[in-house]
C-alpha cells in the first residue's frame, strides 16, 4: 500500500526543476538560502526584499505543490512592492531542494524554514500565505507555532486530503485513490475550526483545483471571524498575478488591518 500511496502523491505533486521567473523581473531583491530538513537534506528558498520601501512585516509563503518557487514569484510580487519581505521555499523534490515530496514530509520541510526565519527575524510574527496543498502545510505549521503567527491567507484550501481526491477524481477512481493515500499528518478540518488568528479564505470563482464538495465542507468549519474573498472570474493561481487590481488591494488591506503587522512586527529598516 505504501507503493500505491507514493504513486498517488506522485500524481498530485507537480514538481519540476525548470527555470521560470527571477526576483528582478518584478523589481525585487532575492537572497537565496539553504537549510537542512529533519532528514538532513537541503531545502532551498529565497528571501525577497522590498526596494526603497520601509519593511512592514514578514510573509512566509507556502506554494501549491506546482512546479517550483520560481513559478510562484508573481503570486507575491504585490506584497513585496508594498513593503513586505517574503520568504519562499521549495518542498523536498521541488526546484533545487533535495529528496522526494510526500504529504508526511511537507510540514517538516516547512518547519526547518520556519526556524530559520524565526532566528533571523526574531521580533516578527509571521503572516502565512498559502495556496492549494500549501494551505494544508500552513495549517500544520500554525498548529505547532500558534503564538508566532499573525494571520493566515488560504487560497483554494481543502477540508481533507482524501475528500479532496474523491471530489476531484470522482467515484470509483477517486474512492480507490483516496483509500490508498497514507498520511499521518492532521487534516485541515482538525485545525482550521480552532484557529485564533485572523483568516482570509480566497475562493476563485472558476476554481478547477478544489471542487464543490470540499468547498462546502470547508465553509462549514471556518472560524466565525474568518473573512471570505470570492473572485468570480478567476481561476486557481490567477487571483494575485498581473497588474495591481482590487484583489491585490483586498489582500493588502486584510494584512494591514487584521494582522496588525505594522504594530507587532517591528520593521528592521528599509529593504533589510
Amino acid at each position: 500500500m505504501s507503493f500505491l500511496s507514493e504513486f498517488i502523491e506522485g500524481i498530485l505533486f507537480k514538481n519540476d526543476h525548470r527555470n521560470y521567473w527571477r526576483p528582478q523581473h518584478f523589481g525585487m531583491i532575492g537572497e537565496p538560502f539553504k537549510v537542512k530538513n529533519s532528514s538532513d537534506l537541503s531545502i532551498e528558498g529565497v528571501l525577497l526584499k522590498p526596494i526603497d520601501v520601509e519593511v512592514k512585516g514578514t510573509v512566509l509563503f507556502f506554494e501549491s505543490a506546482h512546479y517550483n518557487l520560481q513559478f510562484h514569484l508573481p503570486q507575491v510580487s504585490c506584497l513585496c512592492r508594498k513593503g513586505y519581505r517574503v520568504i519562499m521555499f521549495d518542498y523536498s523534490g521541488f526546484g533545487g531542494s533535495e529528496g522526494k515530496p510526500s504529504f508526511n514530509g511537507l510540514a517538516n520541510d516547512a518547519e526547518c524554514v520556519f526556524k530559520w526565519v524565526a532566528t533571523r527575524f526574531k521580533q516578527d510574527k509571521l503572516i502565512f500565505f498559502a495556496q492549494g496543498i500549501g494551505c494544508d502545510v500552513a495549517l500544520q505549521l500554525y498548529k505547532r507555532h500558534e503564538d508566532k503567527v499573525a494571520g493566515l491567507i488560504l487560497e483554494s484550501a481543502y477540508a481533507s486530503r482524501k475528500g479532496w481526491i474523491k471530489d476531484r477524481w470522482g467515484p470509483v477512481i477517486g474512492d480507490f485513490a483516496a483509500s490508498c493515500l497514507k498520511c499521518s499528518a492532521p487534516e485541515p478540518s482538525a485545525i482550521l475550526p480552532f484557529v485564533k488568528v485572523p483568516v482570509l479564505m480566497v475562493f476563485p470563482g472558476r476554481d478547477n483545483y478544489i471542487h464543490s464538495a470540499q468547498r462546502k465542507a470547508l465553509l462549514k468549519i471556518l472560524p466565525k471571524s474568518a473573512e471570505i474573498l470570492k473572485v468570480p472570474e478567476a481561476k486557481f493561481l490567477s487571483v494575485f498575478v498581473g497588474k495591481p487590481n482590487r484583489w491585490h488591494d483586498a489582500l493588502l488591506n486584510f494584512i494591514s488591518k487584521k494582522c496588525a503587522s505594522g504594530k507587532k512586527n517591528r520593521p528592521n529598516g528599509v529593504g533589510k
